[in-house]
């Protein structure tokens, strides 16, 4: 057997580099809450990163019809007043949001209650304000109108251009006081343009929580077939396995990316790793590694099958245990 580089050894390769950031990018957050606690877990991080870039932040509410949320309205005509009760109620509840985060951590803030789907109005006022990320949670709870966080960020992180942070939701209630922060950022690429989009904000958003290291990290199938090639085959030069020569392949891909950021004092390494199933290696890292944030690019080299697109990254948004940073990249 000749000298070729080993699978273990791909597994734990780490190069070390510099990563230029430039200027903060995150200017106007966005904050989509539904009148639960739930939805309000997005908040401390929202804040956390809107100090540290001197960003704005701004909670938008879709405006519910009123006959959703009660049963007994459904064979009712329209009341406008009570709508219009129902809109003072869902502006009042942004109204003492924002004065809570007034007076526990001063932010510029700005609310509203927007008509429409609440994609469509998510979508909205993230123009109207002019928003360069949204940060929200994944899941909500209560009835109808207030559990849509969930589907929400489905079809949000299929159709919004600008990034998505998704906050995982968990039983207690938020603390507006906590900073939030993250140490090591992962980012799965697949060798495609497309997927590299996420390389400027998910350093940015890492930059803004506190994040020394970033790793770069890509998946190759295993060999359907390990058995040693033939002789003839071994004379050709083929005498390594097909994953074998793609796993190497790989790493000099990811050294070539993380050549582009050796400017700046921000650790970046590379990782290789074997995996039938995408997916699962790309949470069993983020498991192993205890990142604090998981970044990828919603749209991969194959269309509906890419690597960075549909089950998998459903997968991987359900199944990962920290934050999770999405981009919609620009197919190129």
């Amino acid at each position: 057997m000749d000298s070729a580089l080993k699978l273990d050894d791909l597994d734990t390769v780490d190069i070390a580099a510099r990563a230029t950031l430039g200027s903060i990018m995150f200017r106007n957050l966005l904050v989509p809450l539904d009148g639960s606690a739930f939805a309000e877990q997005a908040l401390p991080w929202a804040i956390s990163i809107a100090q540290q870039t001197e960003a704005s932040l701004d909670l938008v509410r879709a405006h519910v019809f009123y006959a959703l949320e009660d049963p007994a309205y459904g064979w009712a005509s329209f009341d406008p007043a009570e709508d219009a009760e129902h809109r003072h109620h869902e502006q009042t509840y942004l109204d003492a949001v924002v004065r809570r985060l007034a007076a526990e951590r001063p932010v510029r803030v700005t609310s509203a209650a927007v008509d429409g789907s609440a994609v469509d109005a998510i979508l909205g006022r993230a123009r109207e304000v002019a928003a360069d990320l949204i940060v929200m949670t994944t899941h909500g709870r209560g009835p109808v109108s207030r559990a849509y966080l969930g589907s929400v960020a489905d079809e949000l992180i299929r159709r919004c251009p600008i990034p998505v942070m998704l906050v995982r939701a968990h039983e207690a209630l938020p603390d507006f006081q906590q900073k939030t922060s993250v140490t090591k950022v992962l980012i799965p690429l697949d060798r495609s343009p497309t997927s590299e989009q996420i390389l400027g904000p998910a350093m940015q958003l890492g930059s803004a929580l506190g994040a020394s290291s970033y790793t770069l990290l890509h998946v190759v199938h295993p060999d359907k077939d390990p058995a040693w090639k033939t002789k003839s085959d071994r004379a050709a030069g083929l005498n390594r396995s097909r994953e074998e020569r793609e796993a190497e392949e790989s790493l000099a891909y990811l050294e070539q990316v993380a050549s582009r950021f050796r400017e700046s004092c921000v650790e970046l390494r590379t990782r290789v790793v074997i995996g039938r199933h995408v997916a699962s290696a790309i949470l069993q890292e983020e498991h192993a590694q205890s990142y604090g944030l998981v970044a990828l690019s919603s749209h991969g080299r194959s269309g509906v099958k890419g690597l960075l697109l549909g089950s998998v990254a459903d997968k991987v948004l359900r199944g990962a245990s920290c934050p999770q940073l999405v981009y919609r990249g620009t197919a190129r």
